[in-house]
Order: C-alpha cells, then sequence, then structure tokens
C-alpha cells in the first residue's frame, strides 16, 4: 500500500487547496449553509500560492543574473544587461505587488553596487588603452620626428587622445551637488579647450621642406 501511495503524483499546494476547499464547501451546503467566506478566502489562498510560485521561479531567474554580473570574464555589456533584466524582474514584481516597497529598495540597491562597479572597471579599461595608444603615439612620434608630417599626424592624434582622456576621467568623477556639476563642466571645457590647443600649436609647426 505504502508502494502505491509513493507512485501517486504528488499533490501540488494548488491541487490540496481545491480539493480541501472542495471537501468544505460540501460540508457547508449540506448544512445549508453560506460558503461566502470560505470562497473569499480560498480565491486569497490561492492567489498566496501563486505569488510564492512566482517568487520562487523568479528567484531562480535572479540567481542566473547574478552568475552573469559577478562572471569576471564576461563582456560589461553582458553584464549590465544581465543587472537591466533583473531590475526590471524585481519592478515587475513591485508593479504587481508582490513585493512591498522596502524589499524592492534592498533587491535593487546591490544592482546599484554592481552597475558603478562594472562602469568603474570599464572606465579605467579605457584610461589604460587611452594611456597606451597615447604612448605609443609619442615614441613613433619622437622617432620620426615631430617636424615631419608623420611625426606630426602621430603627436596631434596622441594629444587629441589625452585630451578624451581627460574629459573622460573627469565625467567619470561623481557629482551631485549643483555646485560639483558645474565645477565638472568647467574642468571638461578646461581640458578640451588646452588639449585643442596643444593640437593645434603641433600641427602649426612648419615642415622643413
Amino acid at each position: 500500500m505504502e508502494i502505491l501511495d509513493s507512485l501517486k503524483p504528488k499533490e501540488t499546494p494548488a491541487q490540496k487547496e481545491n480539493r480541501e476547499y472542495l471537501e468544505k464547501k460540501a460540508i457547508l451546503e449540506a448544512n445549508n449553509k453560506s460558503t461566502e467566506e470560505l470562497t473569499r478566502q480560498h480565491i486569497a489562498n490561492l492567489k498566496e500560492i501563486e505569488d510564492e510560485a512566482r517568487l520562487k521561479a523568479d528567484e531562480q531567474k535572479a540567481e542566473e543574473y547574478e552568475k552573469i554580473i559577478n562572471d569576471q570574464t564576461a563582456t560589461n555589456d553582458a553584464r549590465i544587461e544581465a543587472i537591466n533584466a533583473e531590475q526590471a524582474l524585481y519592478q515587475k514584481q513591485l508593479d504587481d505587488k508582490v513585493i512591498t516597497e522596502k524589499e524592492f529598495n534592498e533587491k535593487t540597491k546591490q544592482l546599484s553596487a554592481a552597475r558603478v562597479n562594472i562602469d568603474k572597471a570599464e572606465a579605467q579599461a579605457k584610461q589604460a588603452l587611452f594611456a597606451k595608444t597615447s604612448d605609443t603615439l609619442n615614441k613613433g612620434a619622437d622617432l620620426l620626428g615631430k617636424n615631419t608630417a608623420a611625426g606630426k599626424a602621430m603627436a596631434a592624434a596622441a594629444a587629441l587622445i589625452n585630451t578624451y582622456q581627460g574629459i573622460t576621467a573627469e565625467l567619470a568623477t561623481k557629482t551631485v551637488t549643483p555646485f560639483e556639476i558645474g565645477l565638472k563642466i568647467a574642468n571638461v571645457a578646461i581640458i578640451a579647450a588646452t588639449g585643442f590647443k596643444a593640437v593645434q600649436d603641433i600641427v602649426s609647426v612648419q615642415i622643413p621642406c
């Protein structure tokens, strides 16, 4: 008997709720009693079971997204895409009132921190590439001579890269207050003006005939 029972399909929470509801409903009806409250509670129980199942499924999705977010070998685009997908997952839960606003804020706080870390890593990688490229161009300009056409081109390219590097670094700084934002804009303008003037000075050098 026990073996036969073990072979039976396991009853799901929703199936169990429906079975118990019908059993209780039949008893009430047999005694000519109202089933209104029972039905109301039954609907609420089914909603709770549905929400629990959804949260469990969403948790599995979130775990998959977290694997990508924390994978240092994944591209930054893939990791950001995973963050956006997980953020959308929690937003949908909040919209459907499956989680509270407090729970939503706690879940998304970690995603915001992960996004900042990825942005920093990407900015650092760009800075390193800018620096390496600029150094190579400057060395090439020195070898060819900055008063030659090829040397001037390399020196000008290096100066442009240094300018964009400075602008990128300044834009990456965190700003909160209006004063800090204004200061950032002013610094970017100064960096751009200085860098483009350097390029102009290099290009204006006369090449010996």
